[in-house]
This record gives structure tokens, C-alpha cells and sequence, in this order.
């Protein structure tokens, strides 16, 4: 028997503008169900960006709320996913937010909260290089540096952005996590534009001579996401005599 679960929860966290809503359509293209009105997804947030817009909204109740509301919040959206899965007999099933990796929500308790509810999801993020033109560039990256490092330790793959697309590997990511690969889409890398980079070779270099911590911290995310990616695989094709 398949070690993997007959269910999968997948958790999508990111920033936005990272690329989290192409990874997030990518799955759902080959897949994995984005939830309905049951699950509050609700019609008019099921657009493109694929974004579960109730949960970032319960990530700001963290400012105007008591911990034990937005928390409860939090928990009766992933159990009403599970629930749901069971109901529509999804196999692969998630989330996608831009909320809630940042640092202060993170260790505030929504991580506690995902290990509770979601003990067995699969995390995943997009990483892209950074904007050295940004003069808060550095700033935004530390946001949620301890998020992103949570997610990881807790075997979280970080997809980097466009590459992965560009090069062909989220097919191979999609194939190891159990998906089934859809050409679809490959649609969505038609026509990008040649001008996208957002450094030269010089500027990298000297963005990461001031911030040597944060070169660093984006090695330790690919290589523990390709550690994650390998024991992933390894666990869906384990096969038991």
C-alpha cells in the first residue's frame, strides 16, 4: 500500500507576487481541489489568483481579534476542508493564502494551528530572486524568513519562480506529489516578456555582498526543499510487500 495518505491537504504560502498564484493554478490544474462554498471558498474569490481570500482575512484578525476567535476561525475552515474531502471524495485537496507565512502571524499561533488541523499537509512556496531595485527588498524578505524556514523544517518544498516553469522541473514536482500532469499548463508561460529579470549579474552580487544572511537563508531553502522534494517522493513510491 501507498505510504502516502489517501488524502492529501496541501498548503500554498507565500507573499504576494512571488508566483504562489501559478503554482496554486498549476495544482489545481492537475488535481488538487480548491474547495466551494462549504469549504468558504465563495464564488466571488474563486478567480485567477486562486487566493483562499476568508483565511488571509482571518491572518488580519490577529490585530483586531482575541487569539482564541481567530484561531477558532482558522480551525473550522481546515476541518470544513477535511470534512468536505471526505463528502466530494477528493484525493488531493488545499489552500492557497498570501497571508500568514509573515513572521508575527506565524509565531503568533497559526502555525500551531496548521500542525493541529492539517498534521499531515504538504507545505509549499515559491521563490523567486529578489528585487535589488526594491529598497525594501531585504526588509520583505526578513518578514517572513521565519515562516519560510518553518515551512521548510517541516518538509516544505520551495518552487522557484519562473524557473521551475520555464525548465519543465513542476512537472516532475507535480508527478511526485501524485498529480497528474496537465499540458494546460504550460499556457501560462506563452509570453513573457524578456525584460522580467529584476537585477543584472552586478546588482545580485552587490545585493548579496550587503546582505550576506539573506543568501544564506535562500540556500538553506533550496537545499532543504530538495531534500523535501526527495524524501516526498520517496514516500509516494513506497511499496509494501
Amino acid at each position: 500500500m501507498n505510504s502516502i495518505q489517501k488524502r492529501t491537504c496541501i498548503l500554498i504560502m507565500c507573499l504576494g507576487g512571488q508566483g504562489a498564484s501559478v503554482l496554486a493554478r498549476t495544482f489545481n490544474l492537475c488535481g488538487m481541489s480548491l474547495g466551494n462554498e462549504s469549504t468558504y471558498w465563495l464564488p466571488e474569490f474563486n478567480t485567477d489568483n486562486a487566493e483562499h481570500s476568508y483565511v488571509t482575512a482571518i491572518m488580519a484578525w490577529i490585530y483586531t481579534h482575541e487569539k482564541e476567535e481567530w484561531q477558532s476561525a482558522l480551525r473550522e475552515v481546515l476541518r470544513s476542508y477535511k470534512k468536505e474531502a471526505e463528502v466530494q471524495d477528493w484525493k488531493y485537496y488545499g489552500i492557497k493564502t498570501t497571508s500568514g507565512i509573515c513572521n508575527n502571524k506565524w509565531t503568533a499561533g497559526v502555525s500551531d494551528i496548521l500542525i493541529e488541523e492539517w498534521s499531515d499537509a504538504l507545505y509549499f512556496g515559491v521563490i523567486r530572486p529578489p528585487n535589488v531595485r526594491d529598497s525594501l527588498a531585504n526588509t520583505n524578505w526578513n518578514n517572513i524568513w521565519t515562516g519560510r524556514k518553518g515551512m521548510a523544517d517541516r518538509g516544505g518544498i520551495f518552487v522557484p519562480f519562473p524557473d521551475a516553469w520555464l525548465n519543465g522541473s513542476i512537472q516532475s514536482l507535480v508527478k511526485t506529489i501524485g498529480l497528474t500532469w496537465n499540458g494546460e499548463v504550460n499556457s501560462m508561460f506563452k509570453h513573457i516578456p524578456n525584460d522580467t529579470t529584476p537585477y543584472t549579474e552586478e546588482e545580485l552580487y552587490n545585493y548579496f555582498r550587503k546582505y550576506p544572511e539573506e543568501l544564506e537563508q535562500r540556500i538553506y531553502l533550496y537545499n532543504k526543499s530538495k531534500e523535501n522534494t526527495v524524501n516526498l517522493w520517496r514516500r509516494t513510491n513506497e511499496v509494501s510487500c
